[in-house]
């Protein structure tokens, strides 16, 4: 992939902060505190591959990591799909935490 194209100020996930909070707890069994929002965008050849906001959690209680990054996306209708990817290698940031859910996704199709 290329380099991360770089944003303006971030968006908030339409989801919130709650439900979030909740996909993480949901998705990993772990408690976690709102941080920031961070907004990433990243190309591939020239073309944008994607352009979301991230939203930054600190876990308390956790031993697999300290932080995790979470957002949403449309899935029809009202419906969203969430996102929640821990702070462990190779991740090492919301820009990774995207990228490593892509690839995850493109594994599985």
């Amino acid at each position: 992939m290329d380099h991360p194209t770089p944003s303006a100020a971030p968006v908030l996930d339409p989801a919130g902060i709650p439900a979030l909070t909740e996909a993480i707890a949901h998705l990993h069994g772990a408690r976690a505190r709102f941080v920031e929002w961070v907004r990433v965008a990243d190309t591939f050849q020239g073309a944008p591959v994607f352009d979301t906001t991230v939203g930054v959690f600190e876990l308390t209680g956790f031993a697999a990591a300290q932080r995790a990054y979470a957002w949403s996306e449309p899935a029809g209708g009202k419906r969203r799909r969430f996102f929640a990817v821990l702070h462990a290698p190779p991740v090492d940031g919301p820009l990774a935490a995207v990228r490593a859910s892509i690839a995850k996704d493109a594994r599985s199709h």
